[in-house]
């Protein structure tokens, strides 16, 4: 059959690509290539900055994550215990919003599980079937083997923003969504995290931006601004309008009386003094405008 004929398809060898046929030029041009992937990977991966959002629950983390995920530059996952959130493709930042300390620790949890409980856990995730824990579990966090720490994402070059509220207003938040026994637990996540944040800022303190609740209500556009400015990305103000996409502030705008409600004292200075000292360093720590000079 004629050389231009359509039905002809030709599989490219060394002589086509031009390359000597003992292959030894191939070899080069293999070893070329990736050493260009591997430069190429090396450079896309130092221009990506991982964002990890942490707090207690009921701190504000839900509407921050909204409003850094509204940035065009940002890939936003919410709550995801895998790894989906660093694989998020043609962003400069990538990030995840995690709770302190039912979805994340700083270190991981011990596991004592039984060797058979570990293989019946690991057949039940891989057809889909995970066990079903009673209601008095529920407040435990996730087996190790489904958890990222708070180290792991500094492994991966991301960088902490932890949210801090007053814990009478934590603790009041939490016991308004369940039954009144759900005071010792909101306390206990409460005492949990703010020490967690505190370890994690003395440990890493480059590496941690620490965002109080009041701020971000009273002033959004400064502390988006500080944000941006941590993260290396150019303010967007597609984030002050970010707060739409949670459902508790699906309003024109935020109202900045969340922060200043009359609630009751839980007394989180006599249920764990530690945890409190840690807390009211942490809000002196936590100066807005730190990045813009607009404090």
């Amino acid at each position: 059959m004629r050389r231009g004929s359509r039905n002809v398809r030709r599989t490219p060898d060394a002589r086509g690509w031009g390359l000597s046929r003992d292959g030894g030029d191939a070899v080069a041009l293999g070893r070329s290539l990736k050493i260009l992937y591997s430069t190429t990977n090396r450079q896309m991966s130092q221009t990506r900055t991982g964002c990890l959002l942490v707090g207690s629950p009921r701190s504000g983390t839900t509407l921050c994550a909204t409003m850094i995920g509204s940035h065009p530059d940002v890939g936003m996952v919410i709550e995801d215990l895998g790894h989906a959130g660093h694989t998020i493709p043609g962003v400069k930042v990538w990030g995840n919003k995690l709770c302190i300390p039912n979805q994340i620790r700083l270190d991981p949890i011990p596991d004592d599980r039984s060797l058979w409980r570990r293989l019946e856990d690991g057949v039940r995730a891989v057809i889909g079937r995970p066990r079903r824990r009673p209601q008095f579990m529920e407040s435990y966090p996730p087996p190790p083997s489904q958890q990222y720490t708070i180290r792991t994402y500094v492994e991966k070059e991301a960088k902490l923003v932890a949210m801090i509220r007053d814990p009478d207003h934590v603790v009041d938040s939490i016991r308004r969504r369940g039954p009144a026994s759900t005071v010792d637990l909101a306390k206990e996540r409460w005492s949990q995290a703010a020490r967690t944040i505190s370890r994690a800022s003395e440990e890493y303190p480059d590496r941690t931006h620490l965002v109080r609740f009041v701020d971000l209500v009273e002033r959004p556009k400064v502390v988006m601004s500080d944000i941006c400015v941590f993260l290396g990305l150019p303010f967007s103000l597609d984030m002050i309008e970010g707060h739409s996409g949670a459902r508790q502030y699906e309003r024109e705008k935020i109202d900045p009386s969340v922060a200043h409600r009359d609630v009751q004292s839980y007394n989180l200075d006599a249920y764990d003094p530690e945890a409190f000292r840690a807390y009211k360093k942490l809000t002196q720590k936590a100066a807005v405008g730190s990045y813009t000079n607009q404090g």
